[in-house]
């Protein structure tokens, strides 16, 4: 995700990512205003 090459995830993936990093979606994902897209959040 980081490297810009994912072009989408699936819900049920996110959801499962969270639960093991015990995080919310927002805490690894950010909009980019720029571009209309979620990016990998540098966090």
């Amino acid at each position: 995700m980081r490297t810009g090459k994912v072009r989408g995830m699936r819900f049920d993936t996110l959801s499962k990512l969270c639960l093991v990093l015990d995080c919310a979606p927002g805490d690894v994902l950010e909009d980019d205003p720029n571009d209309g897209h979620l990016t990998a959040s540098e966090a």
